[in-house]
């Protein structure tokens, strides 16, 4: 996906639309930065420059069991679609939805036009959403004005998109399983609790009455959480012993 998306930014489409995403977590550095940098800097296949683009592409994505992970989370809006039945390509629709949006397109944008101009009239007056980074203008001249209408805010949903994202999902279950054994106890690595362990390291197992698991593993999944905070937690860490061969100590606190 990156590769097509970076060739697509390239030619300066002013719209990008990315569809049959199914089954997939999304995650993409190159997405992330063209949705929240201008300039954003993408590399062309082949080569080892890299090209600075100002973008002000929309790009839209559709999708089947479709996670978002929670770098992603602020920078889109998310709309799920129920057809509530099993095989939804078999409802019957009229022809020429396209051809009515095209033939009301005059109409469509005249709206939108006056929402925002009306906004921006009307500026200082309107009820504020609650803050967004990096898209403090988009929610002054698009969000603002659309809630002073009745609709509801979309980073109202950031939290429910967060609390899906399988990553955090996983941080939190081990997190709770530390709570349970060792609450917030300060504690070396290889002390932790077998149940702390068996969630860290999906591969650890028992064989022949002992309990194996890759010690650098979960060491490694440790450093990389220090100061994540998920659920109300929070991982910190510290190093006791001699400067000389220092061991970190990991605790759990929690909010």
């Amino acid at each position: 996906m990156d590769k097509r998306l970076t060739a697509a930014l390239i030619e300066a489409r002013p719209a990008i639309f990315l569809d049959n995403y199914n089954g997939k977590d999304l995650a993409s550095d190159i997405l992330a930065s063209t949705l929240t940098e201008n300039p954003c800097e993408v590399r062309p296949m082949g080569h080892t420059s890299m090209v600075k683009l100002h973008t002000r592409t929309l790009v839209a994505m559709t999708g089947n069991d479709v996670q978002v992970a929670e770098d992603m989370a602020r920078r889109l809006l998310k709309t799920d679609y129920d057809a509530k039945v099993e095989n939804p390509e078999l409802r019957p629709f009229k022809p020429g939805f396209l051809d009515t949006v095209q033939q009301e397109r005059a109409a469509l944008l005249g709206h939108a036009l006056t929402i925002w101009r009306w906004g921006r009239q009307n500026a200082t007056l309107l009820r504020k959403g609650k803050p967004l980074g990096s898209y403090e203008v988009w929610a002054q001249w698009c969000r603002d004005p659309l809630i002073n209408l009745s609709t509801r805010d979309p980073v109202d949903r950031i939290a429910d998109i967060k609390a899906a994202d399988p990553k955090r999902k996983r941080t939190l279950t081990v997190y709770e399983a530390w709570w349970t054994a060792h609450q917030n106890h300060l504690l070396p690595a290889k002390d932790l609790d077998q149940s702390v362990i068996r969630v860290i390291d999906e591969k650890s197992e028992f064989r022949d009455g002992e309990f194996h698991y890759s010690r650098q593993f979960v060491a490694r999944w440790l450093q990389s959480h220090i100061n994540t905070r998920v659920g109300g937690y929070v991982l910190t860490s510290t190093t006791l012993g001699p400067d000389s061969k220092p061991v970190y100590h990991f605790k759990l606190v929690k909010n």
